[in-house]
């Protein structure tokens, strides 16, 4: 029986995970013989990682949601350098909004997205890896609550719901320049003929 299965987006992410990889060995994260791991690397054609059964498989647009709902617990590792700082958070948020329990890297926006133990897992070094997967290897429960809390995250913050209008009055205020969001100051803009004039 398949308990849980744990995910990797991409190369860049795997290598962060435990010394996992195409030449490499990660300790159980459960730390027991009774749970079977398996793991789904979405990104490379093959992958390794034991003791965990890696099933690896290219990222394909038109199954994406089909692949990504046969996950248990998301994960998004990420070294701490200044090109996973800049990264938006997308793989976890992926996550979430299909309600899956997801453990990150403390790394750029990953804070701001995960309340830790709220709404997600934050974990920065390998034994908070193992403590934090473990946790979830262990509970259905824990599962479901992350999940559910991670769901209502996106949800409130990040959907096309709540976001639409933000991204309307900004398109909004470059495509009309005196345009203000309260409408109560116009931005006063000088035209070209002002300028010509002064």
């Amino acid at each position: 029986m398949r308990l849980s299965t744990l995910v990797v987006i991409t190369s860049a992410c795997a290598l962060a995970l435990s010394g996992c990889g195409s030449k490499g060995s990660a300790q159980s994260a459960a730390g027991s013989d009774t749970l079977t791991q398996t793991g789904m690397m979405i990104g490379t054609p093959a992958y390794e990682c034991a003791p965990i059964d890696v099933e690896a498989m290219r990222w394909r647009a038109d199954s994406e949601l089909e692949d990504l709902s046969a996950i248990d617990i998301g994960v998004m590792p990420l070294p701490d350098d200044r090109w996973s700082k800049g990264k938006c958070g997308l793989k976890a948020l992926q996550f979430m909004a299909l309600g899956i329990p997801t453990v990150c890297s403390p790394v750029g926006v990953n804070t701001d997205i995960i309340q830790d133990d709220e709404n997600g897992f934050i974990a920065g070094t390998e034994d908070e890896w193992v403590e934090k997967l473990s946790r979830l290897l262990r509970s259905a429960e824990l599962r479901q609550r992350l999940g559910q809390a991670g769901r209502a995250t996106v949800e409130q913050k990040y959907s096309a719901i709540t976001q639409s209008p933000r991204v309307h009055e900004i398109f909004k205020s470059v495509l009309n320049p005196g345009y203000s969001r309260m409408n109560t100051d116009p931005i006063r803009v000088r035209s070209e003929e002002a300028i010509g004039k002064s």
